[in-house]
């Protein structure tokens, strides 16, 4: 791709999509962002590449340290089509990130609940059940609720079976539910 570009010529949306790729599995993410940026303010990219565009732009920009970008460009790949669950655990991770659990929580709990059947690109596994469980019994644990943080956790075991995460998760939640006192 660098040597179309030293020749003068133009990447089509395809190209520019995956060069912007490259570039990002290469830790090269300025210039990922301007190729992703090009590729979205482009307007010919394939719907899925374009959701798959703006999660990728957003590791990029919070690898760079720009995290109310991170969160733009989150929402901006809704313009594409219905929010897709890896969409919404990084818009929840965004919200953690800043100390917002209940925010955070709603966006895991979208995420929750999104069929898995309506991604049609690359996406990554996790976040079609374990990513959102896990992150929303953390969420739950900070906001206190250690009641539905066990429901979250058990959730996610269901989908990894044997994780060490959740063991220690359970562990956790076990002790900090000893500690309330009993209801009548």
């Amino acid at each position: 791709y660098r040597g179309l570009l030293a020749r003068g010529q133009t990447l089509t949306p395809r190209q520019c999509y995956y060069y912007a790729r490259e570039l990002y599995y290469n830790s090269l993410y300025e210039e990922a962002v301007e190729h992703f940026r090009a590729f979205l303010d482009g307007g010919q990219g394939w719907v899925e590449d374009n959701i798959a565009a703006c999660c990728l732009l957003a590791v990029c920009l919070e690898a760079l340290k720009r995290p109310d970008a991170v969160r733009d460009v989150l929402l901006e790949s809704f313009r594409y089509a219905p929010p897709r669950v890896e969409a919404c655990c990084r818009l929840g991770g965004y919200y953690a990130g800043i100390g917002d659990y209940r925010q955070a929580l709603g966006w895991y709990e979208t995420a929750l609940s999104l069929p898995s059947s309506q991604i049609l690109g690359f996406h990554q596994e996790a976040y079609c059940g374990y990513v959102p469980a896990i992150e929303a019994c953390v969420c739950c644990c900070k906001l206190g609720d250690f009641s539905r943080a066990l429901q979250y956790n058990q959730q996610a075991e269901s989908h990894r079976p044997g994780d060490r995460s959740v063991a220690h998760n359970f562990e956790y939640i076990k002790s900090q539910l000893a500690l309330q006192p009993a209801t009548e």
